[in-house]
């Protein structure tokens, strides 16, 4: 968060240094007010002072400054405006083994794969991970707590799913385990294709 507030002091302090504006759709909306940004040429992870109330699906006009000061891979945003709402959010489909690799910066990702046990984040106990498995690597999964049910949450081990969600070379904060992850927003980008055997 002290990043954050920092970031934002700094470029408040910035002339008018922003190039001309553009359009971006929005993908995601995190937590301490950081958001993903697709402009159709690729995906940014963002932050704006005074932004305005987003939603996923929201057409924002803006001008991107790219900040020194930001470690966390963050582009500020000036001069938003939502020009338009409920666009669609077209994923792309991926199998895990090529997401393993990398290289799909804060786009947005539908998989699918094999469940394995779901556990609690170390630190942030708002946060769940578990891995799901490709062919022949795996990929981290992680969700904030209440956003599957938990009736959903307890068939996922060991069960084939589908989801859609957000790829994270490194979460913001603080989290463990750490690494590249695809961040779930909602219990309907999750979709279970084949239940766990019985034991």
């Amino acid at each position: 968060m002290r990043k954050i507030l920092a970031l934002l002091l700094a470029t408040a302090l910035l002339p008018s240094l922003c190039g001309a504006r553009t359009n971006g759709v929005v993908t995601a909306v995190l937590e301490g007010g950081i958001f993903i940004l697709d402009d159709g040429r690729r995906s940014r992870q963002c932050i704006c002072p005074n932004r305005p109330e987003l939603r996923v699906g929201d057409v924002l006009e803006y001008r991107m400054i790219s900040s020194p000061t930001c470690s966390d891979n963050i582009s500020v945003v000036r001069e938003p405006r939502v020009i338009a709402r409920n666009a669609p959010v077209v994923p792309l489909r991926l199998p895990v083994d090529k997401l393993a690799a990398g290289g799909h910066d804060f786009a947005t990702i539908e998989t699918e794969g094999t469940v394995e046990e779901v556990f609690q984040d170390e630190i942030d106990s708002r946060w769940y991970h578990f891995r799901l498995l490709g062919e022949r690597d795996s990929i981290l999964i992680s969700l904030q707590k209440g956003v599957l049910p938990p009736d959903l949450l307890a068939a996922l081990p060991n069960a084939r799913i589908r989801l859609t969600g957000v790829f994270f070379p490194r979460m913001p904060g603080r989290r463990i385990p750490t690494g590249p992850r695809i961040v779930v927003q909602s219990a309907t980008n999750v979709q279970i294709l084949t239940p766990a055997p019985d034991d």
